[in-house]
């Protein structure tokens, strides 16, 4: 299942035009330091990443709330080594 819910989140988002739209302007405008399909697979890999997390989250009870609590002190953690 865990699987399944991997490749359901990666195929929905990496056959998405707004992202594709998205990361070729972002190419363009980072001058091809950004590539487009790096950045498309990096999405479509942590959508697939969630969305098995949230799976494994159902299969095994956990509650939601300790997730988000990891992420928010994940993401709090992450701004201090961003310029």
């Amino acid at each position: 299942m865990l699987s399944f819910g991997f490749a359901l989140g990666f195929s929905a988002v990496i056959a998405e035009p707004a992202l594709i739209a998205v990361a070729s302007q972002a190419q363009e405008i980072s001058e091809g330091r950004i590539d487009a399909l790096v950045l498309r697979l990096l999405v479509a890999t942590s959508v697939g990443l969630v969305i098995a997390l949230g799976v494994f989250r159902i299969i095994f009870g956990h509650p939601i709330h300790w997730y988000m609590i990891i992420g928010y002190l994940t993401v709090v953690g992450v701004t201090f080594f961003c310029p």
